[in-house]
C-alpha cells in the first residue's frame, strides 16, 4: 500500500446535473456570493481610493478640455497626468485581487464551494484509503472556489446574457419570427 497522493485512487462520484434549471440552481449561490464580494470590494475600494481617483480624473479632464493642441508644455502635462492615472488604476487593481480572493477563500472555507456542487466527496467518507484524497479535494475546492468567487460577476453576467440570447432566439424561432 502506497502513501502517495495517487495511491488507490477510486475517483469521486459525480453529482451530474439533469437539466439546465438544475445547473442554474446549483450555481445560484456562487452567483450570489460573487456579486456580494464584487460589491463589497467596490465599496471598500471607493471609500479608500476615491479621493485620489477623482483628483487624477479631474486633472486629466481639465487638461483635455483646455486647448493643448500644439502646446508642448500642455501636451507633456496631459501625458504625465494620463500616465499617473494609469498607474493609479493599475495599483488599485493590484489591491482588489488579493482582497476579493481573500474574501472568496473565507467564504469557500466556511462552505461556499464550487467543485462540491458537482462531485460528492461525502460518498467516499469513512474509507481510510481516501482520507488524503478528501483532504486534497477540499483544499483544492477551497482555493478554486475562492478564485472563482474573486473573479467577480462579470463572467457570470456574460454567461447569463448568452443564455438569455439563446432562449430569445429559440423563442423567436418557435414563434416563427
Amino acid at each position: 500500500m502506497g502513501s502517495g497522493l495517487g495511491a488507490r485512487w477510486q475517483g469521486y462520484p459525480c453529482n451530474a446535473t439533469r437539466t439546465i434549471g438544475d445547473l442554474f440552481s446549483r450555481l445560484s449561490p456562487l452567483v450570489f456570493f460573487a456579486l456580494l464580494i464584487e460589491r463589497t470590494v467596490e465599496v471598500v475600494m471607493s471609500v479608500w481610493r476615491s479621493e485620489d481617483s477623482n483628483r487624477l480624473v479631474a486633472e486629466v479632464r481639465r487638461l483635455k478640455d483646455s486647448d493643448v493642441q500644439g502646446n508642448p508644455e500642455k501636451d507633456a502635462a496631459l501625458k504625465t497626468a494620463e500616465e499617473a492615472l494609469g498607474r493609479f488604476k493599475a495599483a488599485t487593481l493590484g489591491y482588489t485581487l488579493p482582497i476579493s480572493w481573500g474574501l472568496g477563500m473565507v467564504l469557500a472555507a466556511i462552505g461556499v464551494r464550487s467543485l462540491s456542487l458537482f462531485i460528492d466527496p461525502a460518498a467516499l467518507s469513512g474509507d481510510p484509503s481516501t482520507n488524503s484524497h478528501l483532504w486534497w479535494f477540499n483544499a483544492c475546492d477551497i482555493v478554486f472556489s475562492g478564485a472563482l468567487l474573486a473573479g467577480g460577476a462579470d463572467p457570470i453576467h456574460k454567461l447569463l446574457d448568452l443564455y438569455r440570447k439563446v432562449v430569445e432566439a429559440s423563442s423567436a424561432k418557435a414563434a416563427g419570427l
